[in-house]
């Protein structure tokens, strides 16, 4: 850590950390854009504008390796609790889509195989 001129200590950041800064603040103004249309659209506008603003004030502190604020910490513990929620809620369609798509898919290999089986006629 260094010191900035005002007093405060200020981190390092590595190029690395810098890129994925940026590809949050990236990705957190192309949310945002997203979510103006579908304001007056069917969707989730306000969320999805809320969401990019987010990423990109966490990318922007990841960029510059500023800290969090109390209040930031509390919107980052929230967003993670949402998102977690998300995944779990992802997960229960996507095992309930997998189950759904198997019936299908062994109701469609039954009745070929019926139809199969009543196109075979005995030869007289």
């Amino acid at each position: 850590m260094s010191k900035a001129q005002d007093g405060r200590t200020k981190r390092i950041v590595s190029p690395l950390v810098k890129a994925k800064g940026a590809v949050q603040m990236a990705a957190g103004a192309a949310l945002a854009v997203a979510g103006v249309p579908l304001c007056v659209l069917p969707g989730p506008g306000v969320a999805a504008i809320a969401g990019g603003v987010a990423l990109a004030s966490k990318g922007q502190r990841t960029y510059s390796g500023r800290p969090a604020t109390k209040i930031e910490q509390r919107l980052d513990a929230v967003a993670a609790r949402a998102a977690a929620a998300v995944k779990r809620e992802a997960v229960k369609a996507a095992r309930s889509a997998g189950k759904a798509a198997h019936r299908s898919v062994v109701r469609a290999w039954e009745k070929a195989r019926e139809e199969v089986s009543a196109s075979r006629s005995p030869e007289c």
